[in-house]
C-alpha cells in the first residue's frame, strides 16, 4: 500500500498577482469566436524520484513518483516540463518515470537523454494534457573540463539537452520546451544562447514555452540574455522578486524559471509550491495570449 507522503511547506511561497487561473479557457466575443487562450504551465526538477535529499529515509522513488503525480493533479497544470527524469535505471528501480507520470495523470508524455545511465537513460522529460504532435531534442554546448586539464567533479561536463515538443492544444499550437543546464556560467552561457537561437526561429504567431532548472541566479549573463528574447515569469509579474525555488527544505535561491515567446503570450501570475518531494519546490504560472482557433 502507497504510504503517506508528508507534504511539508517550502519555507518560501509566493504567489504573483492576476487572475491564477486553471486549464486553457477561452474568453468568446459576441459572434463566437475565440478572444483569448489561457494555460497553466509548472516547471519541477524531480531528481528521479529520490525525494528532497534531506528526509531519510526517503521512500521509494515509485512512491514519491505517485506523490508528484497527484501534486500535478491537484495543481491544475496543463503542461508539465520535468528534469531529472529516468527511464530504466537500474538506481530508480528500472521504471520509466514519465511514462509512470502520464499514466497517474492521465496526461501525454515525451522524454529526452541527456546521457546513458545504468541500463538506461537520464534526461528531462514533459507532460501534457493535449496531443504531442511533434518532438525534437537539441543537444546543447557543454564543456569536457577534465580534457582541459580542470580539476572538476566529471558531473560537472554532464551533456545537457533541451526537449521541445510541439503540442496540439483546443487554441492553436503551443510549442513547450523543457531543459536542465550546466553547473558553470561558462556552460550555461553557450547553453542559453542554442536555446535561444532555436526559439528565435520559431513562427513568431505561436507561443513558445521554456521551462526548468536552469542552475543560475536571476541577475546571471546567461538568464540575462533570455530575457531579452523572452518574458520571464517571475520579472513579469513581480519585478526584482525573485522567491527562492531550491533547496525545498529550506529554499534559500531562484534557479527554476519559465519564459515565454511568441503569439503575444504573456505571464499573468506565478507562484513557487510547498512541496518537498524533491530538493527542487515546483514552480506554477498562468499564461494567456489571443487566439483565432
Amino acid at each position: 500500500m502507497l504510504r503517506t507522503l508528508t507534504f511539508v511547506l517550502c519555507t518560501a511561497l509566493f504567489l504573483a498577482s492576476g487572475c491564477g487561473g486553471k486549464h486553457v479557457d477561452a474568453v468568446a466575443d459576441e459572434g463566437g469566436a475565440v478572444q483569448e487562450a489561457r494555460l497553466t504551465a509548472m516547471a519541477y526538477n524531480i531528481r528521479v524520484g529520490a525525494g528532497d535529499a534531506v528526509t531519510k529515509p526517503a521512500p521509494p522513488h515509485d512512491e514519491t513518483l505517485r506523490a508528484i503525480a497527484k501534486a500535478i493533479t491537484d495543481s491544475g497544470a496543463d503542461i508539465v516540463l520535468l528534469q531529472e527524469v529516468d527511464n530504466g535505471v537500474r538506481r530508480s528501480g528500472g521504471t520509466d518515470q514519465a511514462a509512470l507520470l502520464a499514466a497517474e495523470t492521465g496526461m501525454h508524455h515525451a522524454f529526452a537523454e541527456a546521457l546513458p545511465l545504468q541500463g538506461g537513460s537520464y534526461g528531462v522529460a514533459l507532460l501534457s494534457r493535449w496531443p504531442i504532435r511533434s518532438t525534437e531534442v537539441l543537444r546543447l554546448p557543454f564543456i569536457d573540463y577534465a580534457a582541459r586539464g580542470e580539476d572538476k567533479p566529471a558531473y560537472f561536463s554532464e551533456p545537457r539537452v533541451a526537449l521541445a515538443a510541439t503540442l496540439d492544444t483546443p487554441h492553436g499550437t503551443v510549442i513547450a520546451i523543457s531543459t536542465h543546464l550546466g553547473l558553470t556560467g561558462e556552460q550555461r552561457k553557450l547553453q542559453t544562447a542554442r536555446i535561444a537561437e532555436y526559439v528565435a526561429a520559431q513562427d513568431p504567431a505561436v507561443p513558445v514555452l521554456l521551462a526548468g532548472d536552469f542552475n543560475a541566479a536571476p541577475d546571471s549573463p546567461a538568464l540575462l540574455g533570455l530575457r531579452a528574447l523572452m518574458h520571464e515569469a517571475f520579472a513579469q509579474c513581480s519585478p526584482g522578486v525573485f522567491p527562492p525555488t531550491f533547496p525545498s527544505h529550506k529554499p534559500d535561491r531562484t534557479i527554476d524559471y519559465l519564459f515565454v515567446r511568441g503569439g503575444g503570450a504573456e505571464f499573468e501570475s506565478v507562484r513557487v509550491l510547498p512541496l518537498r518531494l524533491s530538493d527542487h519546490c515546483p514552480v506554477e504560472a498562468v499564461l494567456s495570449w489571443k487566439s483565432a482557433e
